[in-house]
């Protein structure tokens, strides 16, 4: 028999702006009276841009990107009015920064590789470094490990000389996302472990890293099988979270709480989590947290044995993926009401489920996810008697299975 389908263990991925802030700056402001305002004109001097760019920044983290553009705009305009190289550097490094609060990471990418290679050109390691942090992680992001793992190892290095503690930590955390996407799960371990020590020893500096962290490694354990050792993170994260009053982490905590206990088998506590983590995201606007949430919870009442729970917990999560038009996890929700009709003898209703999530899954180009569909459906059709049907996709099955 099929498994449910269950939505596993996603830690949160934020995107961070890095130390772009030159080193001298704040001692040169305090040298000249405190920050200065510069003219209506735009800056005038490196001490003028550099406080637009601040401001920037400021403006970036708060969402006005109007005011942000304008603000750089005018550091950059002066940089090539001055030809000041170290002004233009910052000012790519904040147009990346601006890029990432719309959304346009190719923007993002090709600004910080301009702020890399102006730092590079200065010799400049504090500049050099951030970039590379920066570059690291939108590479992650764009699924680009290899490279990503270079630059994050750079700026490891650089954070190390520069005797940056937290910014080290941070990139272990990057960099950990990074190996595993090329399948170095001990490495990542060991990169969420060392950044963790670093977190602990100094957890007032930012205390939203310790719940990132935590839900990393239990998500980095749950991908090498290790469910069990993955409770003991996720759980401390979902405390640390709830202890921070950040619902969103511990949600997501708690939501992966419930796949490591269901994956255990202990199936109570599974439903226990699953039930705290909804009653954090219901009624969200944005997101599919409650609908993976409710794919789950009718995938575990199917699995304790509660079919027409089962049923009510997968019609609204599939209402909800049509809402985000979340098209795999559409897919996913029919899989799993698929798998109910069957245990309810409802076979018809089963193979309309199946043929559902199949048309989905072929359009996406989801191999694995057509395997599993096309398996059901070949069972169902040989119960019953349709030996035509059945032959036609377990053959499809066994050549998707061959080609993989």
């Amino acid at each position: 028999m099929t498994a449910p389908e269950v939505v596993g263990v996603r830690p949160r991925r934020r995107m961070r702006a890095g130390l772009w802030v030159p080193a001298y700056a704040p001692l040169v402001l305090i040298l000249l009276g405190g920050i200065p305002i510069e003219a209506q004109d735009g800056p005038r001097s490196r001490v003028e841009a550099i406080a637009a760019l601040r401001r920037a920044r400021t403006a970036v983290q708060v969402g006005d990107l109007p005011e942000a553009a304008k603000l750089i705009q005018g550091a950059g305009d002066f940089a090539k009015r001055a030809d000041d190289r170290l002004v233009a550097a910052w000012t790519h490094q904040l147009e990346g920064e601006s890029a990432l609060g719309k959304g346009d990471r190719p923007a993002a990418l090709a600004a910080f590789t301009s702020a890399y290679e102006g730092f590079q050109a200065l010799n400049d390691m504090v500049g050099v470094t951030g970039s590379r942090a920066n570059l690291g992680r939108l590479l992650v992001a764009d699924g680009k490990p290899q490279q990503a793992v270079a630059h994050l190892e750079a700026a490891l290095d650089g954070y190390t000389k520069l005797n940056q503690t937290f910014e080290i930590a941070a990139t272990l955390g990057d960099l950990a996302a990074a190996q595993q996407a090329q399948e170095a799960h001990d490495a990542a371990e060991a990169s969420l472990r060392k950044a963790l020590a670093l977190h602990r020893a100094a957890p007032d500096r930012q205390p939203r890293m310790g719940p990132d962290l935590l839900a990393a490694l239990g998500a980095c354990l749950m991908r090498q099988g290790k469910h069990a050792e993955a409770i003991g993170p996720l759980k401390e994260g979902a405390d640390l979270a709830k202890t921070l009053a950040a619902a969103d982490a511990e949600a997501e905590a708690r939501a992966s709480l419930g796949v490591a206990y269901q994956r255990t088998g202990e199936l109570d506590r599974a439903l226990d989590e699953y039930r705290a983590a909804l009653a954090l995201v219901a009624g969200a606007t944005t997101g599919t947290g409650e609908a993976d949430l409710r794919n789950n919870l009718g995938a575990l009442e199917q699995e304790r044995g509660r079919p027409q729970e089962a049923a009510v917990e997968l019609t609204k999560a599939l209402d909800l993926y049509a809402r985000a038009k979340n098209d795999a996890g559409t897919a996913r929700a029919w899989c799993n009401l698929a798998m109910v009709n069957e245990s309810l003898g409802k076979n018809s209703e089963a193979i309309a489920a199946y043929e559902k999530a199949l048309a989905i899954r072929r359009g996406q180009k989801d191999s694995a996810g057509q395997i599993a569909v096309l398996d059901g459906l070949a069972l169902l059709y040989a119960a019953q008697n349709d030996v035509a049907k059945a032959r036609e996709y377990q053959t499809e099955a066994d050549t998707l299975r061959r080609s993989k």
